[in-house]
C-alpha cells in the first residue's frame, strides 16, 4: 500500500537522501573513499532489495555503460565501413 502510494517519487526520495548523506559526509570532512564505499554499499543495498532502479548511482551507471556500448558500436561500424574494399565511403 504505501510502496504503491510512494512508487512515482522513490526515485527522488532515494537521490535526495544519498545527496543529502554525501554533503554531511563531505562537510565532516570524512575521506573520499569511505565515501565511495558508502555509496556503492547503498548501491548494492538497494540493488539486492530489487529497488535498483530507483537507485541514484545505478542509473547514472548504466547510462554511462549504454553510452560507452553506443559510441563502440558506432566506431566498430565506421571502421568495418572504411576497411571493406568491396563497398565504398558513404
Amino acid at each position: 500500500m504505501l510502496f504503491d502510494f510512494l512508487e512515482p517519487y522513490l526515485f527522488w526520495i532515494f537521490t535526495s537522501l544519498i545527496i543529502i548523506i554525501n554533503l554531511i559526509l563531505i562537510f565532516k570532512g570524512v575521506n573520499i573513499y569511505v565515501i565511495l564505499f558508502f555509496n556503492i554499499i547503498i548501491s548494492i543495498t538497494l540493488n539486492l532489495l530489487g529497488l535498483g532502479e530507483y537507485d541514484f548511482l545505478t542509473t547514472i551507471i548504466e547510462g554511462i555503460i549504454d553510452l560507452i556500448g553506443q559510441l563502440l558500436d558506432l566506431l566498430f561500424n565506421r571502421l568495418v565501413d572504411l576497411l571493406n574494399p568491396f563497398q565504398g565511403c558513404s
